[in-house]
C-alpha cells in the first residue's frame, strides 16, 4: 500500500499531473483545505503555495524543476539590480542595459537549449550534406510560459513600470503560481504582483464563476478534444494516404477544433482554479476581433473604449506540444461580468496575449496552427485594478 502511494505521489513520465486528472482533483481538495487554514497568515500561505506549485512542475517534468528556480533566482536579482540603478546618466543607462542582456541571455539560452537545439543542429546538417540523428533532450513542461512570464517581469522593472518585489518568496510565488505554470495564461507581474499578499476574499460570485470555468474547461479538454484527438485527428494524420482529399480536410479542421478547444479548455481551467484561490486572471480572447478607428482612437486600426482600454489586432503563430498525458496549453473565453472580478461592468477585458505553448514534448511536431488574436491592453494611466 505504502510503496503504491508513493509509485502515485512520484514523477511517472507516462502520467505526467494535469488538471483533467483524478489524482490532481484528490491532491487539490488536500490543498484547498490547509490553503484556507493558512488564509489569514500570508507569509505561510505564500511559502505552502509555492512549495505545491514546484511539486505540481515536479510531477509534470520530474527534477527538471531546478530550471524553474534557477530561472526565478536570477531574474529576481537582476530585476532587483536594475531597481537599484537610479538616474538617467550614459553610464547607469548602459549598466541597466547590461544587466537586462544578462537576463535574456540566461532565460532565451535555458529555452533555446531545450527547445531549439536539434532543430537548429538539423538545418546546419541539412547545409552541409551531413546526416544528423536528433538529441535525447527532455523538453520541460511549460519552459515557454514561466520563461517568457519571469521575462516580462525583468523587462517592466527596466521600463520603471512596476517595482522589484520585495521578497524572493513573492516573486518565486508570482513566476511558479500552479494554475498557469504549465499552460498559461501569462500574467504580467503588474496585474499579479498586487494580489499576492491581499487578503483571501472568495465571494459567492468568485466560486460560482471558478466552478463554471473548471466544468467548462474540462469539458472542452477531456470531451471534445480529446475525443477529435483519438478518433479522427490522429488517424488521419498517421495514415493520411489512406483517406480521401474530403477527408484530410476534415482532419485539418478538426486539428484547429482540437487545439481550440485545448488551448480554450485549459485556461478555462487554469482561471477557474485560481478564482477558487482568491486570484484574478486577466482573460485572453482568442476571438477574432477587427480592429475599426474611431474619433476617440489615436489613429487608424486602434480604437479607445469608453473605458480607456485600446483594443488592437494582432496576428501569432502558436505551436503546441502535447505531453504523453495529453496536456496542452491554452486560451480561455472572455468575461464581461463585474462580479467576478476580472474585468469593469459592461466592459470586456482580454490581457496580455498568450505566447508559443510548450507543455512537453510535442508528438506531433509536424502540426501547427496559425491563429488571429485580438488582445486588449491598458494604455498609459489606464492600469487595470482587481476587484477585492
Amino acid at each position: 500500500m505504502l510503496d503504491r502511494l508513493i509509485n502515485i505521489l512520484t514523477y511517472d513520465p507516462k502520467n505526467p499531473l494535469i488538471f483533467s486528472s483524478g489524482l490532481f482533483l484528490f491532491l487539490f481538495l488536500g490543498f484547498s483545505f490547509i490553503y484556507m487554514l493558512l488564509q489569514h497568515r500570508s507569509n505561510l500561505r505564500i511559502l505552502f503555495v509555492t512549495l505545491f506549485s514546484y511539486y505540481f512542475y515536479y510531477k509534470s517534468s520530474g527534477f527538471y524543476f531546478f530550471l524553474l528556480a534557477v530561472i526565478t533566482t536570477s531574474d529576481y536579482f537582476i530585476a532587483e539590480a536594475i531597481g537599484r540603478i537610479k538616474g538617467d546618466t550614459d553610464i547607469k543607462t548602459r549598466k541597466m542595459k547590461l544587466l537586462l542582456l544578462l537576463s535574456l541571455c540566461i532565460d532565451l539560452g535555458f529555452l533555446g537549449y531545450f527547445k531549439y537545439t536539434n532543430f537548429f543542429a538539423g538545418l546546419i546538417a541539412d547545409l552541409i550534406g551531413k546526416n544528423f540523428q536528433p538529441w535525447d533532450i527532455f523538453l520541460p513542461v511549460g519552459i515557454s510560459f514561466f520563461t517568457f512570464q519571469s521575462m516580462s517581469y525583468v523587462i517592466d522593472v527596466y521600463r520603471g513600470k512596476i517595482k522589484p518585489l520585495g521578497s524572493l518568496m513573492d516573486y518565486a510565488f508570482y513566476v511558479s503560481f500552479f494554475p498557469q505554470l504549465v499552460a498559461g495564461p501569462i500574467v504580467r507581474a503588474t496585474d499579479f504582483a498586487p494580489q499576492i499578499r491581499k487578503p483571501v476574499v472568495i465571494t459567492r460570485e468568485m466560486f460560482a464563476r471558478g466552478v463554471y470555468f473548471i466544468m467548462i474547461g474540462l469539458f472542452k479538454k477531456a470531451v471534445i478534444s480529446d475525443y477529435i484527438s483519438l478518433n479522427f485527428v490522429d488517424r488521419i494524420f498517421d495514415n493520411p494516404t489512406l483517406y480521401s482529399g474530403f477527408e484530410n480536410l476534415l482532419g485539418v479542421y478538426g486539428y484547429a477544433m482540437q487545439i481550440y478547444c485545448d488551448f480554450s479548455g485549459y485556461s478555462d481551467m487554469a482561471i477557474g482554479i485560481a478564482l477558487l484561490l482568491g486570484f484574478h486572471f486577466p482573460i485572453t480572447s482568442t476571438h477574432l476581433t477587427r480592429a475599426t478607428a474611431s474619433p476617440t482612437s489615436g489613429g487608424g486600426g486602434t480604437s479607445r473604449s469608453p473605458h480607456g482600454y485600446a483594443t488592437t489586432s494582432t496576428s501569432r503563430s502558436a505551436e503546441t506540444e502535447r505531453a504523453s498525458g495529453g496536456n496542452t496549453s491554452t486560451s480561455s473565453s472572455p468575461c464581461s461580468s463585474a462580479d467576478c472580478g476580472m474585468a469593469p461592468a459592461s466592459t470586456s477585458w482580454r490581457g496580455a496575449a498568450s505566447t508559443a505553448s510548450d507543455s512537453s514534448a510535442i508528438n506531433t511536431s509536424r502540426r501547427r496552427c496559425s491563429t488571429t488574436t485580438a488582445t486588449t491592453i491598458p494604455t498609459a494611466g489606464d492600469a487595470w485594478q482587481p476587484s477585492s
